[in-house]
């Protein structure tokens, strides 16, 4: 039996064993039930503190409280979560929340999160699914950074930023959309991942250093709206090879230092009848 140190609101810190705890001062401490990996997170919880379940690998699965507002940074971190199921209401989720959880592979997102934090699901390894809900208008730094399963990741319309590194090693993601209103692509979005058909919205205006290096693309669309793309954004590093053999690039982008293989057709549009 564990037990739930609570201080307010908060739940502070998960004790997996309820005979080690000692005084916490100003805090209270109330025994829990953890019945084959679960724990149920009692109601009157607003908040899950930092760290709170970091590193308790006993922990399988928990129910959260329908009243949560907000999860804390590494909350659930190396954890032995499987599933998580994030209630409506909850409208923050701390940076590295749920960092190498390598045994989560199922999570469902509320619609009133505006964000994902950076790293909020790096290294789940054994995440195959996700998907962005509606309200969420900006992805961090790496949030699935790592995720070698993830086969599949539908992106919510008013969707405006994706950070850098985002989908970098998702070795299993062939396919993606990016939805309309995005304007930059930014730096290893992409980055060593199984990524081969790809979608760009008309709202695109930039694509960072290295954004789809060492990726599987055959070809690949630029937005005329496009005006930057930075270096190497289509390379391939020593050990890989790039599989691009056809880009179409708005009317007089140079091709300079993208890292197109000597093989790739170049188009530009209003330059060829070929164009699309």
């Amino acid at each position: 039996m564990g037990a739930l140190q609570i201080e307010g609101t908060t739940l502070v810190k998960y004790i997996e064993d309820e005979a080690s705890v000692q005084d916490m001062g100003a805090a209270k401490c109330i025994g829990c039930e953890n019945e084959g990996g679960h724990v149920r997170i009692p109601e009157g919880i607003t908040r899950i503190g930092d760290g709170a379940f970091a590193h308790c690998e006993d922990v399988t699965s928990v129910t959260l409280p329908k009243g949560l507002c907000s999860i804390g940074s590494n909350a659930f971190c190396h954890s032995g979560l499987r599933h998580i199921e994030i209630p409506e209401g909850v409208t923050e989720v701390g940076r590295a929340a749920f960092y190498a959880c390598r045994f989560l592979a199922e999570v469902t997102l509320p619609h009133t999160l505006s964000a994902l934090a950076e790293d909020v699901f790096s290294c789940c390894f054994s995440l195959t699914h996700i998907e962005v809900p509606e309200g969420v208008k900006t992805i961090g730094h790496a949030a699935f950074e790592g995720c070698e399963a993830l086969c599949e990741a539908i992106l919510p319309n008013g969707l405006l930023m994706i950070g850098e590194g985002v989908f970098c090693n998702c070795y299993s993601l062939e396919e993606i959309e990016i939805p309309e209103g995005v304007r930059a692509i930014e730096s290893g979005t992409f980055l060593c991942c199984g990524l081969e058909r790809i979608t760009l919205p008309q709202s695109l205006e930039r694509i960072g250093d290295g954004a789809f290096c060492n990726c599987y693309l055959t070809e690949i669309v630029i937005p005329e709206g496009v005006r930057s793309i930075g270096k190497r954004a289509f390379g391939a590093d020593e050990g890989y090879t790039s599989h691009l053999e056809r880009i179409v690039l708005p009317k007089g982008m140079d091709t300079a230092g993208l890292g197109l293989p000597e093989t790739c057709k170049v188009v530009r549009r209003g330059e060829g009848p070929d164009e699309v």
